[in-house]
């Protein structure tokens, strides 16, 4: 892939070269554009910017209304992987304006699906299904196929957020169908991989696995390193839900290298966060506050707001689990004030119980209050934890606060934490697998632990 990108980036320059000695701004502007978008897809954001604004301003210059839209689409993208979504948005609705203006089809389509994109990640599920409904008519219109599949893929990640696992599995099904119909081997894996992530979410880690290794073998024998890197990644999750630690970081060190190797900078700190993650399980906090450093390092270069809210957020728990209790503070909050910033407030929620959970482990019980009355008061609201990482730990972590502050409302927190995970347990008909999860997960162990001791309580005093 490098490589390939190498042979291109020459390929534009002399194209871009020819341009400047002709004089002509139409190919100068191609030139800037292709050169951009190539840097874009390199992930490298600086180069990619100056290329594409000036590609944008020549096109503005010249009336080149086309490739003012394609500009104004690939700045927007670079601005969502940047995680300033209200930016994005604003370049997407441009460019849309404009390909409705030349009355252009297709370029309206991949501007709406576009603005799906930034729904999911506002985590504004309604509209983002709205923007994928409104491309995948166009797209149907059109006979793109391959658009289509990958709008139905998008529609199925729209209905996993959601919850709604069966539909989502349908959407999924139906884009692995058009792509086996197509001979779309690439969208192929993509569905499957995302069969694998439904299988995860409902905890069926046998049939998890399965998918994202079909999907994987695909990747492999077309050569798509990017594709098997995130397989890999996928893989790793499953086992380690499974709490197989071993497999997982072995899985996560081989998407590590396949991100080094072809230059995927987000994809190696996406790695090297789920690599944290690993050593915080076995509370190795030495190991993941190395592997974090390195993972927000990488974040910040990119200045990608999702990934610095998720690496600090862990860097802190490895920071607490040594003592570092200051540098602690110092990192989750500023998580907490990025993820604000980014409008992904179940994460801010989980932020707020990291703070809270560093509070107690030094006895500021008064401290660990107030970082914890945000979530109370957001439970209250019945708003919903479902994008957070770890929800029952969140509840968890409100009744540890609750419980050592006296509070009376300990049991309505408890209450509600052992209602989630019931409803979780629900959705897995195998006995064997909700015994192997409760006894993976620590925060499952605790809660029911917690409801059973307060049940003994309430017998005793009745």
């Amino acid at each position: 892939m490098v490589g390939r990108w190498n042979d291109a980036e020459q390929d534009y320059r002399a194209a871009l070269s020819i341009a400047d000695q002709s004089q002509d701004a139409l190919l100068q502007t191609h030139g800037y554009f292709y050169l951009g978008d190539l840097e874009r897809q390199r992930a490298r954001y600086a180069p990619a910017r100056e290329y594409l604004t000036r590609a944008l301003a020549m096109a503005e210059v010249i009336g080149a209304r086309d490739w003012h839209a394609h500009s104004l689409i690939a700045l927007g993208k670079i601005l969502g992987e940047e995680g300033d979504y209200a930016r994005a948005q604003n370049h997407f609705e441009q460019g849309l304006d404009l390909w409705r203006a030349r009355g252009d089809s297709r370029g309206q389509a991949n501007a709406l699906h576009s603005l799906g994109n930034i729904a999911i990640f506002q985590a504004d599920y309604a509209r983002a299904a709205e923007h994928y409904q409104n491309a995948i008519v166009i797209f149907r219109a059109l006979g793109a196929r391959p658009e289509e599949c990958n709008t139905l893929n998008n529609l199925g990640t729209v209905a996993l957020y959601r919850g709604q696992y069966d539909r989502a599995a349908s959407f999924y099904t139906d884009a692995l169908t058009h792509a086996r119909e197509t001979g779309a081997r690439r969208n192929e894996s993509n569905a499957l991989g995302n069969l694998g992530i439904v299988a995860r979410y409902q905890e069926d880690y046998a049939r998890a696995i399965d998918y994202t290794e079909q999907a994987l073998a695909l990747d492999r024998a077309m050569g798509h390193r990017q594709g098997a890197g995130r397989k890999l990644n996928a893989l790793g999750e499953a086992t380690r839900a499974q709490g197989d630690y071993a497999r997982a970081q072995s899985y996560y060190a081989q998407s590590l290298a396949i991100a080094r190797e072809t230059g995927e900078r987000r994809s190696a700190s996406i790695a090297l966060s789920n690599l944290g993650l690993v050593a915080l399980d076995q509370q190795d906090y030495a190991t993941a506050l190395a592997q974090y450093t390195d993972a927000l390092t990488i974040a910040r270069e990119l200045g990608d707001r999702d990934r610095i809210g998720y690496t600090l957020t862990g860097l802190a728990e490895a920071q607490c689990g040594i003592g570092q209790f200051a540098d602690a503070e110092t990192a989750m909050r500023e998580a907490i004030q990025v993820r604000r910033q980014v409008g992904q407030m179940a994460l801010v929620m989980e932020s707020l119980a990291g703070l809270a959970r560093i509070y107690l482990a030094q006895d500021k019980r008064a401290e660990a209050r107030d970082a914890a009355q945000e979530i109370l008061a957001y439970v209250d609201r019945d708003q919903s934890l479902d994008a957070a990482n770890e929800p029952l730990r969140i509840l968890l972590t409100g009744y540890h606060v609750l419980i050592t502050t006296q509070d009376s409302r300990a049991p309505e927190i408890l209450a509600i934490a052992f209602r989630r995970l019931r409803q979780r347990l629900a959705h897995i008909p195998a006995a064997e697998t909700r015994r192997a999860i409760i006894a993976q997960s620590p925060w499952c162990r605790e809660i029911i632990a917690a409801w059973a001791q307060n049940a003994r309580v309430s017998r005793r005093c009745a």
